[in-house]
């Protein structure tokens, strides 16, 4: 009994220290906030650097982690990786999949030409369009080594 208790406290220390020094972990993911404020375009760039992808804010759940890191750290603004494309339809970028979790603020989205989201707290850490030269902090998101493998395999 006690070598399955060992075993499973070490697989658990295991699973929770998956991210890089730098990075939280966040269900599967790996998350980074230590950035600096860059447009939205550059923020992409610095996160396709780390082999990551700006953070998708897609669910509640991620949704409530992600407000805790932002007051945490007494970050006002973070942009996601949410943008309007072309269409006019609002889409995760790099995975290119359409919302469906979404929390914006009352009355956003709203100038044609503010396309891209960030979290604020103005707006009780709710979503706001904004344009994407606008620089802000972000976060960057990446799988932890242990799902990767699970991802390419589904």
């Amino acid at each position: 009994m006690l070598c399955v208790v060992l075993f499973l406290a070490l697989t658990a220390h295991s699973v929770l220290a998956e991210c890089t020094e730098g990075w939280l972990q966040f269900e599967d993911l790996c998350v980074n906030f230590n950035m600096p404020f860059l447009t939205w375009d550059d923020a992409l760039e610095v996160c396709r650097a780390y082999g990551a992808i700006l953070v998708q804010d897609n669910s509640q759940e991620k949704h409530d982690w992600l407000v805790e890191q932002m007051k945490s750290r007494g970050i006002l603004k973070l942009w996601t990786g949410g943008r309007r494309d072309s269409s006019g339809v609002w889409k995760w970028v790099q995975s290119n999949e359409t919302f469906s979790y979404v929390t914006w603020y009352p009355g956003e989205p709203n100038y044609n030409f503010e396309n891209c989201v960030y979290l604020t707290k103005r707006y009780n850490y709710n979503w706001n369009n904004q344009v994407c030269s606008y620089k802000i902090p972000f976060a960057c998101e990446r799988r932890t080594p242990s799902s990767e493998g699970l991802a390419e395999s589904d």
